[in-house]
């Protein structure tokens, strides 16, 4: 703090700003302030005629930048006459660190937020949306505005699966990678991965739940083409088993025969021989 007369002369100064400007009490009192602060002619230029102000003021640049926040008011007797000024500054330098920090990380998450393919939301302990982000434009049609304060149960297209989404969401606390089947603005619907959790307060109560959904719709659908592949496979096997099953039949009833008809005539040379062994062979090979 700083105490001017009406002339601007200096006439307190406090510890704190005696340290920061490295002079002491002595070195201070009876100088102009436009002589003390001459090192910061645009600070004092701005100042020097003004009453009363509120302010902050950066000096440097980089990590040696420090903010101040200037306070100035009028100071008068019982008559309302003006006797002076009373200036304080305060370093606020820290405070303004952490703002731009904070600046800085809400800015790279709104980037994420407004830019990732995935729909990220937030309900009230209704169900009701709250937030949700710009790609459900993209996933589901719907525009973010028209979504806010509308129930989520509204888009499952079989209310057994929000059934039990809840339920699990009560059990646990959260759930992931729980599929459902979500109905867009065009009346199609697509599959969808849900990971949520609840929020709570400072008591312990759940009043939120954020979640976010992606869109499984090809990943099912290449389940499904998979399915129906390994399904005709099985199909084929099964016919072509049941083949050869009837075809061995077939031959081996042949090569019965064929034995038999062998052992009445007894006759190593004839036709009927020369079959078996042929028909033998066949069977091996089927």
């Amino acid at each position: 703090m700083i105490v001017l007369d009406a002339q601007g002369n200096i006439v307190d100064i406090n510890p704190a700003l005696q340290m920061a400007l490295g002079i002491s009490a002595a070195q201070a009192i009876g100088q102009r302030s436009k002589d003390l602060f001459n090192a910061w002619p645009s600070l004092v230029e701005r100042y020097e005629h003004t009453l009363e102000a509120q302010d902050e003021i950066v000096f440097g640049e980089g990590e040696s930048q420090r903010w101040y926040e200037l306070r100035m008011s009028p100071l008068v007797d019982s008559r309302d006459r003006l006797l002076g000024r009373v200036v304080t500054v305060r370093n606020i330098t820290e405070k303004k660190q952490t703002e731009e920090a904070l600046r800085l990380s809400e800015e790279k998450y709104r980037n994420i937020y407004e830019n990732v393919a995935d729909v990220i939301y937030e309900t009230d302990n209704q169900g009701r949306l709250t937030s949700i982000s710009p790609s459900i434009e993209k996933q589901g049609g719907y525009r973010p505005e028209e979504l806010i304060g509308r129930n989520v149960t509204e888009f499952f297209v079989f209310p057994e699966q929000y059934a039990a989404l809840d339920a699990l969401m009560i059990a646990n606390g959260s759930v992931n990678d729980f599929e459902a089947l979500l109905r867009q603005k065009d009346g199609n619907a697509l599959f969808a991965s849900i990971a949520a959790h609840i929020l709570f307060d400072e008591n312990g109560q759940g009043v939120a739940t954020a979640g976010v959904l992606r869109d499984i719709t090809e990943r099912k659908q290449a389940e499904e083409r998979i399915r129906q592949m390994n399904a005709e496979l099985e199909r084929r096997v099964s016919e072509r088993t049941s083949q050869l099953q009837e075809s061995n039949t077939y031959l081996s009833s042949l090569i019965e025969t064929a034995i038999a008809l062998n052992e009445s005539e007894s006759t190593p040379g004839s036709s009927v021989a020369s079959v078996t062994r042929d028909l033998r062979r066949l069977s091996k090979i089927c």
